[in-house]
């Protein structure tokens, strides 16, 4: 398997399971509004899919996910924090991404098996995710997404969290986590 073929794939895996908006208890609510921290009714319901889950020999008590995520038009996902490692690559739409306070690497879609261009997006940044794109999230990262088109977006996520945590928590600006 070529090399931009691996990378493709792990980049799946990891986003899939990754950009877990929400997951059992814990889940992070959307937003009309795109001011951080406020909560109200979703325009439409976030949808998360679970494709796999799995339990890493090399990796005990923890869990490895990969899910599909759905976010419809106007959706503004809640400020949230995530308890352990998540990546998650767009598949359609254009998600604009906030990161509140933290670092989170981005990758931008490959052209022609070339893999694109990687930065860091930190503090008070923002910037568009499409087709390709990736976004790794570290715990601590405190971020939101938001769907500014009037297309959905579809964002496969892949997370290695403990067993039993939640896929993100809710928090404030700060980091704290909110009820």
């Amino acid at each position: 398997m070529g090399r931009s073929r691996v990378w493709a794939w792990i980049a799946g895996i990891v986003i899939l399971a990754g950009t877990i908006w929400y997951s059992g208890t814990g889940d992070v609510t959307a937003q009309q509004e795109s001011t951080p921290g406020t909560q109200a009714t979703p325009p439409a319901a976030i949808g998360r899919d679970v494709l796999t889950t799995g339990m890493p020999p090399g990796a005990p008590g923890q869990a490895l996910q990969l899910a599909r995520y759905t976010i419809p038009a106007g959706a503004v996902l809640a400020v949230h924090v995530h308890p352990g490692m998540q990546t998650a690559w767009i598949e359609s739409g254009e998600l604009t991404y906030h990161v509140i306070k933290g670092e989170a690497p981005i990758g931008r879609g490959a052209t022609a098996a070339t893999p694109g261009p990687t930065e860091s997006l930190g503090t008070g940044e923002t910037t568009i995710l499409g087709p390709g794109d990736w976004v790794v999230e570290a715990p601590g990262v405190v971020h939101y997404g938001e769907n500014l088109t009037s297309e959905p977006v579809i964002i496969l996520a892949a997370t290695l969290f403990e067993v039993g945590e939640p896929s993100a928590i809710p928090v404030d600006a700060e980091g704290t986590p909110v009820a």
